[in-house]
């Protein structure tokens, strides 16, 4: 099982809607999925989601909590997906779409659960990070600690 440990998402939340991409790369299936993706060498986690909600979306953000770590593992694709997912506000930027994320797009909660029923997400935490966020808000950022060494 290939187990791709060094992944980090991003709800980023305005007005009541949370920011999704649907998904361009291949094997996808163009389905959703929240902004992030791999670390870069000495990057912190942090600085991870903030480029990624960027290069995907071209939001500038602020990241304001952290909600969890998130697992998807799938036994059909040998493949194992895990990592942090912090919350975000949008800072500056404009709305972008590219080649590898042709839709970006605001969904208010109801929405987004009701693709994740339908099996629109590539993913399968988002529905589980919207309705524990709903319902929990999220942590403090200091839970999440980075060090350069």
């Amino acid at each position: 099982m290939k187990f791709e440990f060094a992944i980090v998402d991003c709800l980023v939340e305005r007005d009541g809607k949370f920011l999704i991409i649907q998904e361009g790369k291949p094997g996808r299936g163009s389905r959703y999925n929240l902004p992030g993706g791999h670390v870069d060498g000495y990057e912190t986690l942090a600085e991870t989601a903030v480029r990624e909600v960027f290069e995907e979306t071209g939001y500038h953000i602020e990241l304001t909590g952290f909600l969890g770590i998130y697992q998807s593992v799938f036994t059909d694709k040998d493949l194992n997906v895990a990592g942090p997912v912090f919350l975000g506000k949008v800072t500056g930027g404009e709305l972008q779409a590219s080649v590898e994320h042709p839709e970006v797009k605001w969904v208010m909660a109801d929405e987004l659960l009701a693709m994740a029923e339908r099996g629109e997400f590539w993913t399968k935490y988002p529905p589980i990070l919207i309705k524990d966020y709903l319902c929990r808000g999220a942590f403090p950022l200091d839970l999440v600690s980075s060090k350069r060494y």
